[in-house]
């Protein structure tokens, strides 16, 4: 099926048929970068337009103005003036997000090692510094006639306990979150259906950083949070 079909259709004010033959296009097309398949998709959101289907028509304007290609984000935004005002707005909303997250990418990925590894040392001097305090606690109130052997029973089971805690915390994460919340473990592939933008920012850091790709989980309580938790080891 060739795209001057559907334009032909289009501009004699066929819509329906236009948007049948535009649909058609895109799904046979293999390349999504092509200036066929974008210039496919800009007058199909016009087709859409035609035919009264504003909601599919402003869901393909949102994703035409996050196209990398700055010609097809210039058109996108002038052709959103066309559509309703509340939704115009939400569309030029969902474009600052799509930014937004972009450019949150790039601020984190400078710094992300760098942040974990503060934020796990300052974590693990705290827990050994209360862990020790209790040793020492436990050991004088036992009693012990020489204080360089009661310190180093302290230090001897905050390190145990510490390098327990480490490599155990992980786990005993996984199942307090499915025991209180129901966590749900899902692939990337389920979460990109749900969010292509969040998928996006999960791929670019892991391939950036050559990090494997982490288990990802839903809670399912309508709350727009995210959250993340680990150690170096996985």
């Amino acid at each position: 099926m060739s795209l001057q079909s559907g334009l032909d259709a289009f501009h004699q004010g066929r819509y329906q048929e236009a948007v049948e033959l535009l649909e058609q296009f895109c799904r046979n097309c293999g390349q999504h970068n092509s200036s066929d398949y974008l210039s496919a998709q800009m007058w199909l959101m016009k087709a859409y337009q035609g035919t009264g289907e504003i909601e599919k028509a402003t869901s393909l304007c949102q994703k035409l103005m996050m196209n990398e290609n700055p010609q097809i984000r210039n058109w996108a935004e002038q052709a959103s003036q066309s559509l309703p005002k509340n939704v115009a707005t939400q569309s030029s909303t969902t474009q600052k997000a799509g930014r937004a997250a972009t450019t949150g990418v790039k601020l984190a990925m400078g710094g992300v090692g760098g942040s974990l590894v503060l934020a796990s040392g300052v974590t693990m001097t705290l827990l050994f510094g209360m862990v020790l305090a209790l040793g020492l606690s436990l050991v004088f109130i036992l009693g012990s006639n020489d204080p360089l052997q009661g310190l180093a029973i302290a230090i001897g089971i905050t390190l145990i306990f510490n390098i327990v805690a480490f490599f155990l915390s992980p786990f005993l994460m996984d199942l307090t979150q499915h025991w209180l919340y129901q966590t749900r473990w899902v692939e990337l592939a389920e979460v990109e259906d749900l969010s292509p933008e969040t998928a996006k920012v999960i791929r670019q850091i892991c391939q950036q950083k050559n990090l494997k790709t982490p288990l990802l989980g839903i809670i399912n309580d309508q709350n727009p949070t995210a959250f993340t938790y680990g150690s170096f080891f996985i």
